[in-house]
């Protein structure tokens, strides 16, 4: 066909008449190409064409031009400029669709909100065409709204419609709304399906995202990169000094959401033999309790004291000795308990570390966690202290996965960091374990507010667990080992003395008080950001 696809007619042919309008509509019909399409725009300039006859050539010119192949948006602009106030559905969601597949996704949202604002009733394709758009920014603020539409205008149901918010959703990280869309679908396909295990993935849930992926029907390529990808980009525990048969299973899912914690709070001695048979009497007793998650006291098998620390320090690497090890390992697996072992000061290649143990209910060690953030103070007159003069600190946070939820740790000083406990929540922590050893200053004055405040800030459980106070060594710890709830409430606290708290934790309290109070929708990432470091250096 040689260039000039539209022959030369005669002016009289050029009129209002019919003929013209059919002989168009006969050459849109057969172009396909975007210069041929430009001539006919062409001739339809050159004529005096009826305001409705010119209408329709330039609604069809439109329909044409975005079914080739091609960018070719900046001309279907020009074009749908010159169709006066349209509210040809179709149309607009062509447009605001062919935005999306040619990743203009922000040009496809504002088209989206000009649709709204001229009165074009939606479809159910214009819902899920923008809102996938939304998720592909990712604009959460804007697929809120749509959300919204997609109620007002009585598209819930729709399953294509369906599909689209909970990809957003998961996209965006609210895996609570996109699982609420999920339970709501009476369809559920392969996509759904999907796009759920990505966003439990995304939000490091990988026992959620397993469970999901394990009773999928059918899988694909992508469901199952999906699974692969998300093992990968999430740190869900601390494999130093692990091997792999020792990690704990990122696949499983809590057993329980209702359960009994005990925090034991420990009489320290200069005895080291004493203060294990006080642990493990204090076990004995919260296991005749019903307790299923135990959290003992950090540095609680020796005085907290610069004197003892390397005296007092094991190598965790040799059980044989290492006997405050062996205890734990085999009062966890004894008692079928998962044990937070409080800290003890642990011997690595000739460093000191304060180090947390997590044993699992079969007596394994699921994890450790080094005290991150060393403890300094000077307070002239009352108390000075420098934890690191003797301890090297830890570079890694600590998430395990239990049969009581998922718990990140941290070491007393580690709470005052409320980045540390924002890091938990981002990837689905349940609970924040906080073996402390406040002293009397600053126990009065800041351990039970910043507990609250972790507590509050994340909408999760912290629980913590000091030694019991003894006024006769060179520091005196406060006490008060405490369980705080979602909403900063205190469930239980102790005094001083030495006893051992016993508590219930539901953790469909974490569900209420997200709900009640979205914190994670209302936040405002134009404006400040919480960056993950291992997700820039996975």
């Amino acid at each position: 066909m040689t260039n000039k696809f539209i022959p030369s007619f005669k002016v009289s042919l050029l009129g209002t008449n019919q003929p013209f309008y059919n002989l168009i509509t006969h050459y849109l019909y057969v172009s396909n190409t975007l210069n041929q399409l430009k001539q006919i725009h062409t001739l339809l300039l050159k004529s005096p064409t009826k305001p409705n006859h010119r209408y329709h050539i330039l609604v069809q010119l439109l329909k044409r031009l975005l079914q080739l192949p091609g960018d070719n948006l900046r001309y279907a602009h020009y074009l749908f400029d010159q169709i006066p106030k349209c509210r040809n559905q179709f149309l607009w969601t062509s447009l605001i669709h062919s935005h999306v597949l040619h990743d203009h996704f922000g040009q496809s949202i504002t088209l989206y909100a000009k649709m709204h604002w001229v009165g074009v009733s939606p479809s159910g394709f214009t819902f899920s065409s923008v809102l996938n758009a939304c998720a592909r920014v990712p604009a959460l603020f804007e697929g809120k709204q749509v959300h919204a539409r997609v109620v007002q205008y009585g598209f819930l149901g729709n399953k294509i419609v369906q599909t689209a918010l909970l990809h957003m959703y998961a996209k965006c990280g609210l895996v609570l709304d996109a699982r609420d869309i999920f339970d709501r679908m009476d369809d559920k396909d392969l996509v759904a399906w999907t796009a759920m295990v990505c966003g439990y993935s995304k939000m490091g849930l990988m026992g959620e995202a397993r469970w999901l992926f394990d009773n999928m029907e059918q899988r694909n390529a992508v469901s199952w990169t999906t699974m692969v990808a998300g093992y990968a980009n999430n740190a869900l525990w601390n494999t130093r000094n692990l091997t792999m048969a020792d990690a704990p299973n990122p696949f499983q899912l809590p057993n329980i959401t209702k359960f009994k914690i005990a925090l034991c709070q420990l009489s320290v001695t200069s005895d080291k033999n004493q203060n294990l048979d006080r642990a493990s009497r204090s076990i004995r007793f919260s296991v005749e309790q019903g307790a299923k998650l135990l959290v003992l006291p950090e540095m609680w098998n020796c005085p907290y004291s610069s004197d003892y620390f390397a005296k007092y320090a094991e190598d965790f690497d040799n059980r044989d000795a290492s006997p405050t090890l062996s205890m734990l390992s085999e009062a966890a697996c004894c008692h079928g308990i998962t044990i937070i072992g409080g800290s003890l000061p642990e011997w690595d290649h000739g460093r000191l570390y304060n180090t947390c143990c997590i044993f699992g209910p079969d007596g394994k060690l699921k994890a450790k966690h080094r005290k991150i953030h060393l403890f300094d103070i000077d307070i002239p007159g009352e108390i000075s202290f420098k934890e690191s003069d003797t301890f090297t600190a830890g570079d890694q946070p600590t998430i395990v996965d239990t049969e009581v939820g998922r718990i990140g740790i941290g070491i007393c000083h580690d709470i005052r960091f409320p980045e540390l406990a924002a890091l938990y929540r981002k990837r689905g922590v349940d609970i924040i374990c906080y073996p402390g050893a406040f002293n009397m200053s600053t126990g009065e004055l800041l351990w039970e507010l910043v507990q609250r405040a972790r507590a509050v800030d994340n909408q999760l459980f912290v629980a913590t667990c000091s030694p019991a106070r003894n006024s006769t060594g060179s520091y005196t710890t406060w006490g008060h080992s405490t369980l705080v709830g979602p909403s900063g409430e205190i469930i239980v606290t102790s005094g001083h003395e030495e006893t051992t708290v016993i508590a219930e934790i539901d953790y469909s309290n974490i569900q209420l008080q997200r709900k009640s109070l979205p914190l994670d929708d209302q936040k405002r990432e134009d404006i400040y950001k919480f960056i993950d470091v291992h997700e820039l250096n996975p």
